[in-house]
């Protein structure tokens, strides 16, 4: 069974001088090896949202472009939405077909009985939307649920963040200036503490925090009114129990160390 619906909204903020006109991309597909209902399943759903117009043509191209690379990958960055999210789909039930499909087979040989079709099943959901519009500042999430028929699926959540005049994505290093990840990385790491209730950095290394890899400021953020907020995703920073963690860093903490030449930000700080 194949879905696919477009829904056309428009979004204009109180000090935005354009109005972006978005449009929502909606697919449910459900396949079964062979064919087969009986047999073990994949399946794919997605909710969408890119630019499909109000404003000029290059800015729109840049945005969606971002957005399908952020999205599906750097190799669907020159597709339509429409076209990458097809290609992906495609991929993804290759995917199933080559890894469920031979080892699904060899298990109803030697034990159908014990053999439990819902172990081989594949889901994967993908959903965005454009969560900030404001002064000139596009925030991108994107969410991610994948399933592949272990004891739990896995949700990663991503960000970019766009110069809503020019269409170009921006990163830390356009916001803030000189060397300030160290001072960056202490306000995060306070945030932490705050966050989790504990007094250090040792009570969360005790908990299980940063066994994989030590703290940075992520290039994974997205802007609120008064913050910029740094997202890591599950297993990046601390273990599955803890989950993903969004840290808000005010402006007023960092406003010292951001750059006061072209900041994307500079028309919200005022």
């Amino acid at each position: 069974f194949l879905f696919i619906g477009l829904i056309a909204c428009s979004g204009k903020s109180k000090k935005d001088v354009t109005s972006i006109q978005f449009d929502t991309l909606r697919m449910a597909q459900t396949l079964h090896l062979d064919n087969d209902s009986a047999k073990p399943y994949v399946k794919f759903i997605t909710n969408l949202t890119y630019v499909k117009g109000g404003v000029k043509p290059y800015v729109k191209d840049s945005i969606n472009k971002a957005i399908i690379a952020t999205t599906f990958g750097d190799e669907y960055q020159n597709m339509n939405m429409l076209q990458a999210t097809d290609s992906f789909k495609q991929t993804y039930f290759k995917q199933f077909k080559d890894e469920v499909g031979p080892t699904y087979i060899q298990d109803m040989q030697e034990n159908a009985e014990q053999t439990r079709k819902r172990w081989y099943n594949y889901t994967k959901t993908m959903k965005s939307n454009f969560i900030f519009n404001d002064a000139d500042i596009l925030s991108y999430r994107v969410d991610i649920d994948d399933n592949t028929g272990g004891a739990h699926g896995m949700h990663d959540t991503y960000f970019v963040n766009f110069n809503a005049l020019t269409g170009k994505p921006f990163g830390l290093d356009d916001v803030f200036t000189g060397n300030y990840e160290p001072a960056l990385n202490q306000l995060i790491m306070a945030e932490l503490e705050r966050k989790m209730k504990v007094k250090n950095q040792k009570d969360l290394e005790d908990m299980g925090f940063f066994a994989s890899d030590s703290l940075a400021p992520t290039d994974n953020f997205y802007i609120s009114d008064k913050a910029i907020c740094f997202y890591y995703n599950v297993y990046e920073i601390a273990p599955y129990a803890v989950g993903a963690l969004d840290v808000e860093v005010p402006f007023a903490a960092v406003r010292s160390m951001m750059n006061t030449d072209h900041n994307p930000l500079a028309e919200l700080l005022e």
